[in-house]
């Protein structure tokens, strides 16, 4: 189960990034991935880093989701 991230919140121009991780510390090679997210925004499918620098053409709201995959398991968070 992927911890809980929340909602973040940045101004054009300013970079936002946090870590994601999993609740369960046995889980291993678990893998990190973005669905729907906004252009540039990227995060390390080993680290759950994630990372992005919105321009001053991406003003506004954007709802994505977070995925954790660890073999047959996975868990999502919907970002605002």
């Amino acid at each position: 189960i992927l911890k809980s991230i929340g909602n973040k919140q940045t101004d054009e121009t300013e970079r936002v990034t946090f870590t994601a991780s999993i609740t369960d510390s046995e889980i291993k090679d678990e893998e990190y991935f973005l669905e729907k997210q906004p252009s540039g925004a990227t995060i390390h499918k080993d680290s759950g880093k994630f990372s992005w620098t919105p321009t001053n053409t991406q003003a506004g709201g954007y709802i994505f989701d977070i995925i954790v995959k660890a073999g047959p398991l996975e868990d999502r968070e919907t970002s605002l």
